[in-house]
């Protein structure tokens, strides 16, 4: 079994709901935790190695957590990855500077997660704390990405795009931009190398 076809099995068998609450946000959620304990039978069954790497991205005063999940298969070299982001708000109520980066990584992690065993969120996917620090615009895609999500990877791609793009809409600021439009950005330069990307795997 390639790991395309083991990659296939686990995002069909790999089903997990949002069993917590979070009261503050008025809205369920499920944890890192929760969805790498349902995971590891799976990943046992299937003999594959899931590995995380973080790194920090830089836009402007922005900094991002940027999570890269890494689906190994042990039997063969062959590998998928899932990378997301999760912006460092400057502040957070109740948490030191650790713990706002510890937070930030959760969440990247488990958006990385998400988008390498294809889980539907069915609805936003916040994380146990409020979460608003982290999702600039709610507008989604054709392409089942959030405009700011396009824009992240936009950004890490051509550092400084962003800007471009607001000038060329005569915008100030990212949120003013319409989602038709980031989305034929993103398909220009992200799309491809995707692509391309995942077809040399």
């Amino acid at each position: 079994m390639t790991l395309t076809e083991k990659l296939c099995s686990l995002q069909n068998e790999f089903i997990i709901g949002k069993d917590k609450r979070n009261e503050f946000g008025n809205f369920n959620y499920r944890n890192i935790e929760d969805m790498l304990s349902a995971l590891k039978p799976l990943m046992n069954k299937y003999k594959v190695v899931l590995t995380f790497n973080e790194t920090i991205q830089t836009a402007g005063d922005r900094i991002y957590i940027v999570s890269e999940a890494m689906l190994n298969d042990t039997e063969s070299s062959q590998t998928f990855m899932s990378r997301a982001y999760a912006r460092e708000p400057l502040q957070k109520k109740g948490m030191d500077e650790s713990q706002i980066t510890g937070s930030a990584t959760s969440y990247a992690r488990k958006s990385a997660l998400a988008g390498l065993f294809a889980v539907d969120n069915g609805e936003r996917d916040a994380d146990s704390q409020d979460n608003s620090g982290y999702i600039d615009q709610p507008m989604v895609g054709t392409n089942g990405l959030t405009a700011l999500k396009m824009l992240e990877d936009l950004e890490f791609a051509k550092p400084g795009y962003t800007k471009k793009l607001c000038a060329a809409k005569g915008v100030e600021d990212s949120s003013l931009l319409e989602i038709g439009y980031i989305e034929k950005a993103w398909n220009t330069f992200i799309k491809p190398k995707l692509e391309a990307k995942n077809a040399a795997v």
